[in-house]
């Protein structure tokens, strides 16, 4: 007995894999005509929607009007649609959130070959039922060329992920507003580096006189304050600019030390103890700006997480297995159980109200890229250790 299936070619095969994409339980397909009206309807569709007729508009399946005129207008621009978001109505006139995938069915002749009254999709040589509700035509009428209809796949959002709108847009406005901030603190650094540095002069030209004891060590004063000022100046700076990297052999040593002296006195507003305990380190291969820009967002994630009275740790090593430099910052705040330590890296995640869950995100990207490492340790009320590990340079 001869159990092969029979080889199918053309207009047969076509048919065949038409019919089994449409009899395919699990898949949610729909193919209306040129006017939106459901013309096929597969039986994953069929269960999602609560709907076998075909004939009835596209739009009834939609939640509101303003969503179907939105996608409307969409596919009448271009031939294809890819994960356009919609609310429709589905089994028992429940409403779902939604992706639609739709290509246009068309034509590049003068005139489109004969097809039954299913529009482009018929069900002739296989299973009636996956065309819902479809007649058989008696006999095959053509179509002009150009579209047809349009072929949709349905696929359900997922609970979990369902869209915040409220929650995006508060935090577009409010990156839209930090960066707005951070052009406007450049702009004012920039401006007052002329003063400062005027002021830093004509302290030291005051200074070559001879001056009473009291005048010298006022002026003196001035001139240390106007120095260390500029130097902050010029960490802000650095640390604002919107750069690309530069990799080169340098010293985190400096660039620690820098961003020390810049958090020190917000530190000290709070009692709050910054310790550091530099280690001698061999130099790597980094951009030291950028490098300024990670430890500083963990040393301001630190000061935030740690009550009056508590301390951050800066401590330098090296780990020779590795051939790896590491900048640990520990701190005595209050820190995060391990759901939260998991989420940390994650865009637009943060533990605190107003944060941009931005600052562990950007710094994880600027690790990666040096072709390095941040790593986070925290338990519920022991505090939290941030790791920094980048290769020696060679």
């Amino acid at each position: 007995m001869n159990t092969e299936q029979p080889v199918l070619h053309g207009d047969k095969l076509c048919q065949a894999l038409l019919n089994s994409l449409f009899l395919d339980f699990k898949a949610r397909f729909l193919v209306v005509d040129a006017d939106f009206k459901i013309r096929a309807i597969s039986p994953g569709a069929v269960e999602l929607l609560g709907q076998k007729e075909t004939l009835s508009p596209l739009q009834n399946i939609f939640h509101d009007v303003s969503g179907w005129k939105e996608l409307l207008n969409l596919i009448k621009t271009q031939d294809s649609v890819s994960g356009h978001p919609c609310h429709l109505r589905g089994h028992k006139k429940a409403l779902f959130d939604a992706f639609l995938d739709i290509k246009a069915l068309q034509t590049n002749c003068d005139q489109a070959p004969a097809t039954g009254i299913g529009g482009a999709f018929s069900a002739s040589g296989g299973d009636d039922s996956c065309l819902a509700g479809t007649e058989k035509a008696s006999e095959p009428t053509r179509v002009p060329c150009g579209i047809q209809g349009y072929l949709i796949h349905l696929s359900v959002k997922e609970p979990g992920r369902k869209m915040d709108t409220e929650k995006f847009q508060k935090t577009l406005m409010r990156m839209n507003r930090l960066a707005s901030i951070g052009q406007i603190t450049a702009a004012f650094v920039h401006g007052i580096k002329t003063p400062l540095h005027v002021i830093s002069s004509m302290s030291e030209l005051i200074l070559e006189n001879k001056l009473e004891p009291q005048i010298r060590e006022g002026i003196q004063m001035i001139a240390r304050n106007a120095n260390k000022t500029y130097q902050t100046v010029q960490t802000v700076l650095a640390y604002s600019k919107d750069v690309n990297t530069h990799m080169e052999k340098v010293s985190l040593l400096p660039a620690i030390g820098s961003i020390y002296d810049l958090l020190l006195g917000n530190f000290n507003a709070v009692q709050v103890e910054l310790i550091s305990e530099l280690n001698p380190i061999p130099d790597v291969m980094a951009d030291a700006n950028q490098m300024r820009e990670v430890l500083c967002n963990i040393l301001i994630n630190s000061l935030e997480a740690t009550p009056s009275g508590g301390n951050v740790t800066i401590l330098t090593g090296r780990d020779d297995r590795k051939n790896f430099v590491y900048v640990q910052v520990k701190d005595t705040g209050a820190g995060m159980p391990q759901e939260s330590i998991n989420r940390l890296f994650e865009p637009f995640f943060s533990t605190k109200e107003k944060g941009t869950g931005l600052g562990l995100y950007l710094a994880n990207h600027i690790m990666k890229e040096h072709g390095g490492s941040i790593s986070i340790e925290s338990k519920k009320g022991l505090g939290t250790t941030v790791t920094l590990s980048l290769p020696v340079a060679r």
